[in-house]
């Protein structure tokens, strides 16, 4: 498999149908401005309180602060698991059919929504709880989870056999598949620098980082996808030029 050309044909497919985007870099936008609103607005609170000399008053904005960004990162990631299974479907529509509507997005993450939430919770837990353990166990549960999502959205698969079946399928196509996570790496670190550095410039900045890395996951949900589709073709006995 030629994963080069599938990153470029990926472009291609997101250029046709940019709607696929859409979910991420909404999710993206809606979690800025509530942190901009509500987490910014008490830790400028908690500045003048203690400017005021109220030292009582800002460390109470402070602890509204801390909790409003607690929830807000509970919300945001089930708002983002909702909007990754979302791109999936749509992204799988759009490959196979040559278009996609963000309704036929929200109808199959709905349809497949009980396993969907069990796989976010096993691949959220996975890969949160690696990074914490020196972020290199994080990288390699998402590398071997990579397939998880589409196996559920796309095979309609139970979301532990989903895992599992994510596994044995990064171990059989190894160097695609490694080839694949290292280029997605490379795309993310770029995007990441560019989404700090955009962050310094007040509130217009966080909304473009946020729709920056909205259309890098998108476009990384695309790949992934494709190579999905590449891989069950391939073991089907499917040839690949039969892609439309």
């Amino acid at each position: 498999m030629d994963i080069v050309k599938t990153y470029k044909e990926s472009i291609d497919v997101a250029k046709t149908n940019p709607l696929i985007l859409a979910p991420l870099v909404a999710v993206g936008l809606v979690m800025a401005v509530l942190s901009l609103v509500l987490v910014g607005g008490f830790a400028r609170s908690a500045g003048m309180m203690g400017g005021m000399g109220s030292p009582a008053g800002a460390v109470g904005a402070m602890a509204g602060a801390v909790f409003f960004a607690a929830i807000l990162g509970v919300v945001g990631m089930v708002l983002y698991f909702f909007a990754h299974g979302m791109t999936v479907g749509m992204a799988n529509e759009a490959i196979e059919t040559g278009t996609t509507s963000l309704g036929g997005g929200i109808s199959v993450v709905t349809s497949r929504l009980p396993q969907l939430i069990v796989a976010a919770l096993i691949v959220g837990l996975a890969v949160g709880i690696g990074m914490l353990l020196l972020v290199i166990p994080g990288i390699v549960a998402a590398f071997f989870l990579a397939f998880t999502f589409p196996l559920v959205i796309i095979e309609n698969m139970p979301a532990v056999d989903a895992v599992k079946k994510s596994i044995e399928i990064v171990k059989a196509n190894l160097n695609d598949v490694v080839i694949m996570f290292l280029i997605a790496i490379v795309i993310g670190v770029v995007s990441a620098i560019v989404g700090g550095l955009l962050r310094f410039i007040p509130v217009v900045g966080p909304l473009a980082a946020s729709i920056i890395n909205g259309i890098f996951g998108g476009y990384v949900t695309i790949v992934v996808v494709k190579v999905f589709i590449e891989i069950a073709r391939k073991s089907k006995g499917t040839p690949a030029e039969a892609n439309p």
